[in-house]
């Protein structure tokens, strides 16, 4: 099972704790600012209700004026459109002081006007000062009421001149009755006085905007107020004149911080040195434990063996981090000093298997070598015999070149030129050979005797005195070896027997110390250990039968040994 970092689990659940106190924060100023919102919106609704009640009774008041003027007065009414000019006259003069009495006892109306388009007469009464154009449009938006298609019958807004008026008018046969109040008239009220943040909307049923008093807002005259809040601002709404008027009551919403005030603002402040103290630890137990642990931590995963140098070096402000970090340099110094003689013991072992390889491939050689010159002076051949002993002196100096472990490939294939000429003397007109080599790999390093093994093999197995001719085909080339790395590529055919097929099963599965023992194909299976230990793989010979026969050795030789040369000199002058 995967066990967790401590000094992950430690940043997490500081993390946590400081987030924790930021959300308990968080959480008391929202419940802060919703239980100040909720506390105003029940201020606006009950502030709105109160006063939009008194300006509903203003708008009946208004309602009630309007409707006794034409129901006492109906006679007097029908009359200003008589044909006698004398009850037109007298008429006129009652329903006049009828109007000014109305108005003169209540100032909820402010205008009373009566008109009619017949002889385009016009009675108005007044609670305050107009001036004389300014009764001329009013008379003119009167007599335009009686128009088709003109609706009045209801309370509406309108603007004439300067001034923006609330009105309502009952217009029959050729005659019109309406009241007017101008909406600074019709604002008057002591409610609002004492609210001076506050601000009131008169708006149409389509939320057009005709009045507007008290704190400015960002809203002109003329726009349309919706139902949602403007901007940051709460506001509400109630219908007046069965909802032929819309009054809105809004105000700002930096009333929250008067609602952080007090006991709120020292809640909020503890929570803040709270919320400080613990960054403050979580900083002193980053530098002083989490910093400390994770440089150990990442010393420790840096632990090679090719290092020489590893340890601590850590400014710490406590006892116990110095005492840990002078115990883990002494370790680490015990460890590194114990890593490198383990290290020099296993390589002093590699070594040794080596050279015990190499003096493997020798006696078949010397041994191959003295049978030759047994031969050729059984033969009487003194002359050959001259030639092979002079080619073999050229072959054991390039074989005795000490502590060489791998060499350029061109010296490797002249000795093999060397050799096949040494081999002709003992199998003559036996053996066709052809070598191919590509230049780029002319200097690559290959292992000692590589080649020669191989082939000194050929010779053994498939080269018979008499017998049919034997072609070795030997090529060397730069490729990628899997597809990845590349390396040297070294072919070696011959049109021989080919490999027994036990042999090369054991080979594939890895059995050469089985068959080192039974001292078959010992050449090969030394070459397999060699190249193993040199390079630590596995997958670096391969070999195979051909069809309809001959044998097929391919080596993969990587650049780079992982157990360097030693500096080599002839052993043989």
């Amino acid at each position: 099972m995967k066990k967790g970092s401590l000094i992950r689990q430690l940043a997490i659940m500081l993390t946590a704790q400081i987030l924790l106190l930021i959300v308990v924060l968080l959480l008391v100023i929202a419940y802060t600012i919703h239980n100040a919102r909720v506390e105003k919106e029940k201020m606006l609704s009950n502030l709105l209700t109160v006063y939009g009640k008194n300006l509903e009774n203003r708008i009946q008041r208004a309602d009630g004026i309007l409707e006794n003027i034409t129901l006492n007065q109906s006679t007097e009414l029908d009359l200003i459109t008589s044909d006698k000019e004398s009850e037109r006259y007298y008429a006129r003069v009652e329903l006049f002081e009828s109007m000014r009495a109305a108005t003169t006892n209540d100032d909820t109306v402010e205008i009373l006007l009566v008109a009619e388009n017949r002889y385009y007469s016009a009675l108005m009464t007044q609670n305050s000062t107009l001036g004389v154009q300014q009764k001329e449009r009013l008379q003119e938006f009167a007599l335009r009421l009686l128009e088709p298609n003109q609706q009045a019958n209801r309370w509406r807004f309108a603007r004439i001149g300067d001034t923006i008026y609330l009105y309502r008018a009952y217009c029959w046969n050729h005659r019109v009755i309406a009241a007017f109040i101008s909406v600074q008239e019709f604002w008057k009220t002591d409610v609002n006085a004492e609210y001076e943040d506050l601000t009131w909307l008169l708006t149409d049923p389509s939320g057009y905007l005709w009045a507007m008093q008290g704190e400015e807002l960002p809203l002109k005259l003329g726009c349309t107020i919706k139902e949602e809040p403007v901007g940051a601002y709460l506001q509400d709404g109630i219908p007046l004149a069965d909802g032929a008027i819309r009054l809105y009551c809004c105000t700002k919403t930096d009333f929250v911080w008067d609602a952080l005030q007090g006991n709120m603002i020292g809640l909020i402040l503890i929570l803040l040195v709270t919320i400080t103290f613990a960054l403050i630890l979580v900083r002193y137990i980053y530098l002083q434990i989490l910093s400390p642990m994770g440089q150990m931590v990442c010393v420790l995963q840096q632990i090679d063996p090719q290092e020489q140098d590893l340890s601590l070096h850590i400014p710490c402000k406590n006892r116990e981090f110095s005492i840990l970090q002078d115990a883990f340099n002494t370790l680490m110094q015990e460890n590194i000093g114990l890593r490198f003689r383990s290290y020099e013991r296993q390589i002093e072992v590699r070594n040794a298997e080596l050279r015990a390889i190499r003096l493997q491939l020798k006696p078949h050689f010397f041994l191959n070598a003295i049978t030759t010159i047994s031969s050729l002076s059984m033969q009487g051949k003194n002359l050959e015999i001259r030639q092979y002993i002079d080619v073999l002196s050229k072959n054991i100096r390039y074989m005795f070149k000490s502590g060489m472990r791998t060499v350029p490939l061109s010296e490797e294939l002249q000795n093999i030129e060397a050799y096949f000429e040494m081999q002709e003397l003992k199998y003559p007109g036996t053996v066709f050979y052809c070598i191919q080599a590509q230049p780029q790999t002319q200097q690559w390093p290959i292992p000692h005797m590589l080649i020669h093994t191989v082939v000194e093999n050929v010779y053994k197995y498939a080269v018979t005195v008499g017998g049919d001719i034997c072609t070795v085909l030997i090529s060397a080339r730069l490729e990628q070896h899997g597809g990845q790395e590349t390396m040297l590529c070294i072919e070696i055919e011959d049109d021989g027997p080919g490999y027994p097929e036990e042999f090369l099963e054991r080979i594939r599965k890895q059995e050469n110390s089985d068959l080192l023992r039974e001292g078959k194909h010992v050449g090969l299976q030394s070459l397999a250990k060699m190249l193993e230990l040199m390079y630590g793989r596995t997958d670096l010979m391969e070999l195979e039968n051909l069809e309809p026969h001959g044998a097929h050795s391919r080596f993969w030789i990587p650049q780079v040994a992982i157990i360097k040369d030693e500096v080599a000199t002839d052993a043989v002058e």
